[in-house]
């Protein structure tokens, strides 16, 4: 592999030479937005051009230049002119420690596997602006965005698609007149099939970190203003200008501001996903003056009230519960009445749930070996909540609430939901005057056996997070 590399610039360097070319190495985006599809039969989403615009600047925030930045909107972005610019503009003049942003907004969807490599009998497809429904090859799928993705010789290669390929979501494209979903049907496949985007070069080079709208059962929305993913990636980027953010932190903070932003609509709800490289996602999104991302340093911040220090790195504590929301087969409705806290401020949440059960919220920061049990509490240990209740907490004028502490850093708000009862104040490690309980690594654990220890037809838990900040402005 390194002596056909080694042949490879070599080559590059010869051409140059015949031809004149610039071949130094340079960090390079392509962004993809369609919103006009040429078949009548694909419905247009409103917020594809917004999308396209809002990448670009989020492509210059992050550190790249004009120069470095290639834009196909619209008839640009057919099949043909994708396929060649990845293979040419991602390719020619990168080199091994640059850094390489491909991005999509558009439809997504799913055809049969002709290949038989995918263990749903499916391929998973992004839409160019050409695509006609029902022929399979006017589609790029995941194999073919692979192949092309294998060309590229940057050290790091960042992919953010702003699509889904899952109909789970939505019985029609149109859900009302603010919002599409970012997925059509494809003839001869049955709209219950699940599925999202597979990097599949990301696990053997280790080096691509792919950010998804939306888990695999889920659909991606896209609005008048833009898509809601990319409007939350844009958002958490412009605010961290100057500091790190990590892949993982975009993507919780995208998650928090959809919640946000569809807390009227919770039956649209839907989560971003990472996937690839783990040491890639935890690494600053932001160009250091070097070329590629810098390694991230530190911990995340405190949990609200809590103490700790500043940084990216997500703990293993953190990872654990993380795993645990996003292997719930429920997605619980989860808002804070803020994005971000200033010290002394108060936290307050909502949460609605589709059944009768028991709900119990945890915190944890990076620099804590144990999270806290936020409810619920010594103050309030009847967890016990009615079907489609939403329940704030704290309530108004209750007997406890969540003041912000510093230092500032962020801190993940993780709810889980069971049929059975679960408390993790009383099965956490606590003195009697403690308000809240510390909830152990061990506590999850005794958390995935009771969930599942429900009966065949009970074995499913529901979950939700939030990543908040505290501020000390």
């Amino acid at each position: 592999m390194a002596q056909k590399k080694c042949v490879y610039m070599a080559m590059l360097v010869f051409l140059a030479f015949i031809w004149g070319e610039n071949v130094l190495a340079a960090n390079r985006a392509l962004i993809i937005g369609i919103a006009d599809y040429k078949d009548p039969k694909v419905n247009d989403l409103s917020g594809g051009i917004q999308d396209v615009r809002i990448m670009k600047q989020m492509a210059l925030a992050l550190g790249f230049t004009e120069q470095d930045i290639k834009v196909l909107a619209e008839q640009q972005a057919d099949k043909q002119g994708i396929e060649r610019e990845i293979g040419s503009w991602l390719v020619n003049g990168v080199g091994a420690n640059d850094r390489v942003l491909l991005y999509f907004s558009g439809h997504g969807t799913q055809v049969p596997d002709r290949n038989k490599d995918e263990d749903d009998g499916l391929d998973e497809a992004i839409v160019p602006y050409d695509a006609l429904v029902g022929k399979d090859d006017t589609l790029l799928t995941d194999d073919s965005i692979n192949n092309l993705l294998a060309r590229i010789p940057a050290g790091e290669i960042v992919v953010i698609l702003d699509s889904c390929h899952s109909g789970t979501a939505t019985k029609g494209v149109l859900l009302d007149e603010n919002y599409q979903a970012k997925f059509i049907n494809w003839p001869g496949v049955a709209a219950s099939f699940k599925g999202n985007f597979k990097v599949e070069t990301a696990a053997k080079n280790g080096n691509i970190v792919l950010l998804a709208a939306c888990r695999d059962n889920e659909t991606a929305i896209s609005g008048r203003n833009g898509s809601l993913f990319t409007l939350g990636l844009s958002n958490i980027v412009a605010e961290k200008k100057g500091n790190t953010l990590t892949g993982i932190e975009a993507k919780d903070f995208a998650a928090t501001f959809i919640s946000n932003e569809l807390r009227s609509r919770p039956n649209l709800l839907y989560h971003p996903a990472i996937d690839g490289s783990q040491s890639l996602a935890a690494k600053d999104l932001f160009l250091t003056a070097s070329g590629a991302g810098g390694s991230a340093v530190g911990a995340v911040g405190p949990t609200v009230g809590a103490t700790g220090g500043g940084g990216s790195q997500r703990s293993a504590l953190w990872q654990k519960i993380e795993s645990l929301v996003d292997k719930a087969e429920q997605a619980l409705e989860i808002r804070t009445n803020k994005q971000s806290y200033a010290v002394g401020e108060k936290m307050q949440l909502s949460i609605t749930t589709k059944k009768a059960g028991y709900v119990n919220v945890a915190s944890i920061s990076d620099s804590d070996n144990d999270s806290t049990a936020l409810f619920p509490n010594r103050m309030v240990q009847d967890n016990y909540v009615s079907a489609g209740q939403t329940v704030t907490i704290p309530g108004n004028g209750g007997t406890f609430e969540f003041v912000a502490q510093p230092p500032a850093g962020d801190v993940l708000i993780a709810v889980f939901y069971t049929e059975k009862p679960l408390s993790f104040y009383k099965d956490g490690l606590k003195d009697v005057n403690s308000l809240f309980a510390t909830v152990s690594k061990s506590s999850f654990r005794n958390f995935e056996v009771r969930a599942t220890d429900q009966g065949a037809d009970q074995n499913k838990y529901g979950a939700g997070k939030a990543v908040t900040r505290i501020t000390t402005k």
